[in-house]
């Protein structure tokens, strides 16, 4: 059994080591860096794992884990027919394209009153340029989104999805006019 009122002897190791630390940490920040590194190690460390995602022998090794799937099996596959999906991706169309003209007119509109302001200083200009620029971004964006529903509109359309079926994103730039197509609402 052992004796709680038992004195045992003091560690003096451990009291050097921590009269060294405190003694150190004076001089040294070494505190604040036992804190960084508890604080920054593991998201540091989450970080370098989404890294190694981004590296194309990584993205290779999973395009070749996937199976390829033809028109019929990935329909089957999303649960929902096709006329269902054609009716999804025109009206995100549709939602996109509206989106996107709505910095386009804001582009217009501040293009007309600067133009009718009859005010032409340098750095009203450089602001402005500044503006479309930043609105021309902006509508980017849902430009793209729109971009991409005309192209899987198209593999519905034409009943293909992989590669071997020629409906991939530059079979569809190769074979229509891209621009033509997206900007439509009709199609």
């Amino acid at each position: 059994m052992t004796k709680k009122n038992e004195k045992t002897a003091p560690h003096w190791g451990r009291r050097v080591g921590k009269g060294a630390y405190y003694t150190a940490n004076i001089f040294l920040p070494l505190s604040e860096l036992r804190y960084t590194v508890t604080k920054i190690g593991p998201s540091l460390i989450n970080h370098l794992k989404r890294a190694r995602h981004l590296s194309p022998s990584y993205q290779l090794e999973q395009k070749l884990r996937e199976p390829v799937l033809d028109f019929d099996d990935a329909v089957s596959a999303s649960g929902v027919s096709t006329t269902v999906l054609i009716k999804r991706f025109h009206r995100r169309k549709q939602l996109c394209l509206a989106l996107s003209a709505v910095p386009a007119f804001l582009i217009i509109s501040v293009m007309l009153v600067v133009l009718a302001s009859n005010i032409y200083t340098p750095l009203l200009l450089a602001k402005t340029l500044a503006l479309v620029l930043a609105l021309l971004s902006l509508a980017a964006i849902p430009f793209v989104q729109a971009l991409v529903c005309s192209w899987r509109l198209w593999q519905l359309r034409e009943r293909r999805a992989s590669q071997q079926e020629r409906g991939g994103f530059i079979d569809f730039l190769t074979e229509n006019h891209w621009l033509k197509t997206t900007l439509s609402l009709r199609q």
